[in-house]
């Protein structure tokens, strides 16, 4: 829960004087009060997984399907373009999504060369 911290105080608080190294004390003052707030705001999302059995209270999923991709910018020490980067993002999240869905992904592609891109969303 502590990596969060930072993304939660830069995206909702704009304040920089949230500590880090005791994630139970609330800073006083003006930035303490909007820390309060956007908890109290966000609560039942950020508790979701108590309540709701189908959201997982950790993202391990999410970062394991990430790690392929990590492995393959590291490995190739990214792109040299903007386009690039784009291409590399968009066949990763086909690959990514059609083997979420078992889907062949040559087949995808293969469906796809020369012709309106299929959809990538499920048929339910």
């Amino acid at each position: 829960m502590a990596a969060s911290w930072p993304t939660l105080r830069q995206a909702s608080l704009g304040c920089c004087c949230i500590s880090l190294s005791s994630p139970l004390s609330v800073p006083s003052g003006a930035c303490g009060a909007r820390l309060t707030a956007v908890v109290a705001l966000r609560a039942r999302t950020l508790w979701a997984f108590v309540h709701r059995e189908q959201v997982e209270p950790t993202n391990n999923r999410a970062e394991r399907a990430l790690r392929p991709a990590v492995c393959m910018r590291k490995g190739s020490f990214g792109t040299h373009s903007p386009e690039g980067s784009r291409y590399i993002e968009r066949m990763l999240t086909a690959v990514t999504t059609l083997k979420l869905q078992q889907c062949n992904v040559l087949d995808y592609l293969a469906a796809a060369h020369g012709q309106a891109v299929p959809c990538l969303l499920p048929a339910s």
